[in-house]
């Protein structure tokens, strides 16, 4: 038998429950081990866990997996960890979802039967979406903060890329809470879109 699979039946008996949460159905039956980051920085501590899969575990990038304990958290990154040329495990970082109701919504133009101008309405996208917002710049993150430097802070979203967020899109993170999406990054997470945004006035 594989070391791959001997620890499986490890995590079988010590690992943390949990549910891939997936548009095309959920998926349970695994278990993962975690670790709170020793790390100094402020985002580790406060946003991140660093976990471990079996070697044939069905979780990708950019899943979102519901612990045990209710908890949702977003798969950054999953690498192999190879030993004599077989997988063994999988290592993980997961980012801690503070927002796990939000909606993606979308303008659309509708003429005023009156005045034929137009007035913007909302379409919603997408509900039920899980995310993770931060403040970041202006040394929010930082346990150092240089004399004189001007703090310029944003909030910033990481959001499977599944979920159809396009730039100029409001996101309703809390009842009443509404963001812009001025910048879409796609390429530093896999599977995962980082926005940046701003409060939404409009």
């Amino acid at each position: 038998m594989s070391v791959g699979s001997d620890l499986k039946k490890a995590f079988q008996k010590v690992g943390v429950s949990f549910t891939v949460k997936r548009d095309s159905g959920n998926f349970s039956g695994e278990k993962l081990i975690y670790d709170i980051p020793t790390a100094k920085d402020a985002f580790s501590r406060e946003v991140t866990l660093d976990a471990t899969f079996q070697y044939d575990t069905i979780v990708i990038e950019g899943d979102i997996l519901e612990l045990v304990d209710g908890r949702r958290v977003l798969v950054a990154h999953k690498t192999p960890d190879v030993f004599q040329d077989a997988v063994v495990t999988n290592e993980s970082v997961l980012f801690k979802c503070n927002v796990t109701n939000g909606t993606i919504e979308r303008q659309s133009g509708e003429r005023d039967p009156q005045t034929y101008q137009l007035a913007p309405s909302w379409e919603i996208i997408k509900s039920n979406v899980n995310s993770v917002l931060i403040e970041v710049g202006g040394n929010q993150l930082s346990d150092r903060e240089e004399l004189g430097l001007v703090s310029v802070s944003k909030l910033e979203m990481f959001i499977p890329s599944g979920e159809n967020l396009q730039v100029l899109d409001r996101f309703q993170a809390f009842s009443g809470e509404y963001y812009k999406v001025d910048v879409l990054k796609k390429h530093i997470y896999p599977n995962i879109l980082v926005a940046e945004l701003s409060q939404d006035t409009r």
